[in-house]
Parts: C-alpha cells; sequence; structure tokens
C-alpha cells in the first residue's frame, strides 16, 4: 500500500529538527540517476575505495536505499521499502578550536574533537523518529551506519552542492557539517521538497591547490592520497606522505579550511550549537603531545576510536619525524 506523507507532517517534522539541533534539513526522494550509479560502480571497479571495504560491500543496496528500509508488513506478501527521507546537516565547526589549531603541534579533524558524531546524532534524530512512526510511517536512522549515498541524498535535498573536494558545501553554512539520514516508507510530495543548490565552485581551484598529497582533482579524490585515509583507514599505505602531512595524525581538514564559503564572514559563524561537540579538554593535551595511555582512556566516547591507540601514536610518529628533518 502506498503512503505519503501528509504536508502538515513534514512541515512538523522540519520544525522538531530544527529544535533538535539540526542546521539543515531537508526531504528527498530516492531516485538514483543511471549516470550516478555508473559514477558509482566506476569508482569501485578501479579500485578507489582501497583498504575501505565496507565501501564495496552491498554496491547494489548503496544504488537503491529504497530496500534498506524493507520489511514484512502484516499481510506476509506485502514487502514495504523507503520511499523518501529526510536528511539532516549539524554544523561541528567551533571557533575556540579554530584558533587553538593555529600555533598547534599536532592537528586533529574538527569533526573528531567531540562526542562521537555518530551518537550524538541518532541521539538527537530519535524524536523525529518517533513522529513518523506514530504517524503509521516506518523510519530508520541511518549516520554512516548503513551502505547509503548520504551525500548525493543531502545534495538532492538542497543541503548543499558536491564541492570540488567532494565535500557538501551551503552557501551560508560551509561544509563543515555531518550528515545523518532518515528513511521513510512514505513518499514525500513535492511541495515538501526544495531545489538542489547550484553548483557555486565555479573556476575556483582553492581546495585542489592546497591539498599537500594531490589527492584532488575537481569533483574526484583518489583515497590513497588523501591524509583522511591514510590516517585513519589505511593499515598499508599509512607509511605514505610522511613528509607532507603537515602536522595531521587524524584527518585533515586542509581542503575544507582553504574554502571561501568556509573563510567568509559568514563561513566563520557557521559554528556549532550541539553542546557534545565541543573541544574535549583531552584534545587540547593531544594538539601538543603523543597520548599515552592515561590520556587515550580519555578520548572514550568520540570518533577518534575509530584507530586504537597504537595506530594514533604512529601518525604522531611520522609528524614528528618530519619535524626534524
Amino acid at each position: 500500500m502506498h503512503i505519503s506523507l501528509p504536508q502538515e507532517l513534514a512541515t512538523k517534522a522540519i520544525a522538531l529538527a530544527r529544535q533538535q539541533g539540526f542546521d539543515l534539513v531537508g526531504f528527498t526522494d530516492l531516485h538514483i540517476s543511471e549516470e550516478e550509479k555508473q559514477r558509482f560502480r566506476a569508482f569501485v571497479e578501479e579500485g578507489r575505495p582501497a583498504e575501505m571495504c565496507w565501501f564495496s560491500r552491498h554496491q547494489e543496496l548503496r544504488l537503491n536505499p529504497g530496500r534498506l528500509l524493507a520489511y514484512e508488513s502484516t499481510n506476509e506478501t506485502d514487502e514495504v521499502s523507503a520511499q523518501s527521507a529526510l536528511v539532516l546537516g549539524m554544523l561541528y565547526r567551533d571557533p575556540d578550536y579554530d584558533r587553538a589549531l593555529e600555533d598547534s603541534r599536532f592537528r586533529i579533524a574538527r569533526y573528531a574533537v567531540g562526542r562521537d558524531y555518530h551518537k550524538v546524532m541518532k541521539k538527537r534524530a530519535a524524536p523525529l523518529t518517533a513522529l513518523f512512526e506514530k504517524a503509521g510511517i516506518q523510519a530508520r536512522i541511518c549516520v554512516d551506519s548503513a551502505p547509503l549515498p548520504e551525500k548525493l541524498l543531502a545534495r538532492k535535498a538542497g543541503l548543499g552542492w558536491q564541492g570540488k573536494h567532494t565535500n557538501l558545501i551551503h552557501p551560508e553554512k560551509g561544509s563543515f557539517f555531518a550528515l545523518a539520514v532518515i528513511l521513510l516508507s512514505a513518499s514525500t510530495p513535492a511541495s515538501a521538497m526544495i531545489p538542489e543548490l547550484t553548483d557555486l565552485c565555479r573556476s575556483c581551484n582553492l581546495c585542489i591547490e592546497a591539498c599537500p598529497t594531490g589527492a584532488l582533482e575537481p569533483y574526484r579524490i583518489e583515497p590513497r592520497k588523501c591524509l583522511s585515509y591514510i590516517t585513519i583507514e589505511s593499515k598499508e599505505d599509512r607509511h605514505q606522505q610522511a613528509d607532507r602531512r603537515q602536522g595531521w595524525v587524524f584527518g585533515c581538514d586542509i581542503c575544507q579550511e582553504v574554502c571561501p564559503y568556509n573563510r567568509s564572514p559568514r563561513g566563520r559563524r557557521a559554528i556549532r550549537s550541539e553542546p557534545e561537540f565541543a573541544p574535549r579538554p583531552v584534545i587540547h593535551a593531544m594538539l601538543n603531545e603523543p597520548p599515552d595511555e592515561a590520556v587515550w582512556e580519555e578520548t572514550a566516547g568520540m570518533a577518534l576510536r575509530r584507530v586504537n591507540l597504537e595506530q594514533m601514536q604512529f601518525n604522531y610518529s611520522f609528524v614528528k619525524e618530519a619535524g626534524t628533518e
């Protein structure tokens, strides 16, 4: 049975999302064009995901996100799937941390300095799921927890355009925001959707020129060269680019730091409102010295735990060696 999301419920959901601290909100259908599907398949076939095995798994599911919500209804032969999605963005940039990075010996990506965004955004989105389910609509929250093309859906939902550095950019909010997607078993009326934003990168190539490892081409990234991939995901390639890390020991924000939409007065005002994204005290210690076991214990519940202590210390050692040459 086809269900359509009532306009009143869509309006109420957007208002609730704002109350829950989401800075960017938009609905979208789940259609993915053949051009986008071919682009994704080429990315995988070229081996560009490298050691990110999770990216290559469930390829067809990733390209057909409606299947992610499949469940058996009261009629055992009537399988219900996702028809649309509410896409949410939450700013994580902190002005105090921006200033701390200016004089720090080591550098940690902005998204990782507070509580893990996966946990925060799922918690903040839970009341939205409850709102939809109360109206008889099946809903599922995904925060990097399912094979979803989040950036593509966010672009379709009007949260931003995909910049030349491949991150999503909003003309007023910049690009320092994390994404969450709520899949819905109801279709969303066109009246509840906003148009996709126009790509405003134009002739600007600052992100490409600033990348110290040459990982970027326009709208294309080579993960094996990317410092975020090297310092977080890679086991085989983590020895690479030792002399070009510019202090980064976990992730890298260089391509976003130089973006005009983050550097403009409006972009600099696009800062976090979520208290749990505030930099934890342990971060300030880690900007100056490698963590020992006691310090590492204080990173519990943070996205930094994507790596273990041994890998983090390894990353610090490369930066220290480069600094002594």
